[in-house]
């Protein structure tokens, strides 16, 4: 069984290279800094500077302390020409928010979820699709008004009107590259987005179901992405018990935590409601939160 102490073993060592990554930068400069004669001085008369402000502002003695004020000012400012003019490295923070921590104000920071989601997807052998671009696309004439609708919703992420979108219709019309350019949009803003073809999602089901993975650790990272997308619905196996009611249990939940999702799919919804029941169908296809996408045009490949 994939345990999530090893999921979790996984993402505290990306914080740890992080770590040590940072502190490699902040050695070889201070290598740097302290091999500068003219560096050193300065500093040095800094730390004097400084100690004696300290000292006059608790001595309440007005006219020194604003004259140490003044040098301890114009020492940092040579200082900081010094170090602008030496080959330093600037270490570069993946995340802005925790500084490369994964904590922040206490709490785990929306970067510690993007990582144990990327390692847990890794673990169950879900490999990242490659990135697409709406620019790229070649654009049916016919599908103007749903490209149009998709664009504005992976541009406008997480502020959309509506929060699903199922994009329904022949093969090859391009559902699945516009899914790809939403999810490349959406991970672009640092919002967490999953991309999973309904086999894979189905395999993940079973493998939730024997207890081959933890299935709360799982199932929450399923639940709490900001955006699931579900590539080819309606290709996948139905195993007894399995598919349908988990499909069910995931959709509810992310409705239920006004999370988005997006799924594509050859089926109609007369064809939906047969495959799988009334309970999941409406859901999906819930008005007031999804929108359906037809896409019955020519093959979008043969363009």
């Amino acid at each position: 069984m994939l345990k999530s102490k090893i999921l979790i073993d996984k993402v505290n060592g990306i914080y740890a290279d992080f770590k040590a990554e940072k502190y490699a930068v902040i050695r070889y400069n201070q290598q740097i800094l302290t091999a500068n004669n003219e560096f050193v001085s300065l500093e040095n008369m800094l730390g004097k500077a400084k100690f004696s402000l300290a000292k006059s502002e608790y001595e309440n003695n007005v006219n020194n302390t604003n004259r140490l004020k003044i040098e301890v000012k114009v020492l940092t400012e040579q200082i900081e020409e010094i170090k602008s003019k030496l080959p330093l490295i600037k270490y570069n923070y993946k995340c802005k928010i925790c500084n490369d921590t994964g904590v922040f104000e206490g709490k785990r920071c929306k970067c510690y979820y993007k990582y144990l989601t990327q390692v847990a997807l890794e673990s169950l052998g879900v490999s990242e699709p490659s990135n697409s671009d709406f620019n790229s696309l070649i654009k049916d004439p016919k599908l103007i008004k749903q490209f149009k609708i998709i664009r504005n919703y992976a541009e406008n992420f997480p502020n959309t009107q509506i929060k699903n979108l199922i994009f329904s219709g022949n093969v090859g019309t391009g559902k699945t590259e516009l899914a790809k350019c939403v999810h490349s949009t959406v991970k672009k803003s640092e919002n967490i987005s999953l991309f999973l073809t309904s086999t894979e999602l189905n395999a993940i089901f079973v493998k939730m179901h024997t207890n081959q993975v933890d299935r709360n650790l799982i199932f929450e990272v399923l639940t709490d992405a900001d955006l699931l997308i579900i590539d080819d619905l309606g290709t996948e196996a139905i195993y007894k018990n399995v598919t349908i009611e988990s499909l069910l249990s995931l959709v509810s939940n992310r409705i239920e935590k006004n999370k988005h999702v997006i799924i594509t799919t050859n089926l109609n919804d007369k064809e939906l409601l047969e495959r799988y029941n009334e309970r999941f169908t409406s859901r999906i296809l819930d008005k007031t939160k999804s929108l359906f996408i037809p896409f019955y045009t020519s093959d979008f490949r043969k363009n």
